[in-house]
């Protein structure tokens, strides 16, 4: 399965077993960040930044010295 996934989308080899694992036991879907696996037609692949807001998170302060 993930030798077929990897030649017929072009994808890295650890991808292809990762999406390959997901597809034989099942999953509904697959989670990932990689705009690449989107065309993978298999399975369900879900790309985070969809689900994101689109503003950046504000800063956080950085943390007071610890005094000895």
């Amino acid at each position: 399965m993930a030798a077929s996934l990897r030649g017929r989308y072009r994808v890295r080899m650890l991808d292809a077993i990762h999406v390959s694992s997901a597809i034989v036991h099942g999953a509904d879907c697959f989670v990932t960040n990689d705009e690449g696996l989107r065309r993978i037609s298999e399975v369900l692949v879900l790309i985070l930044a969809d689900y994101l807001p689109t503003a950046p998170a504000p800063a956080l302060a950085p943390a007071p010295p610890i005094s000895p």
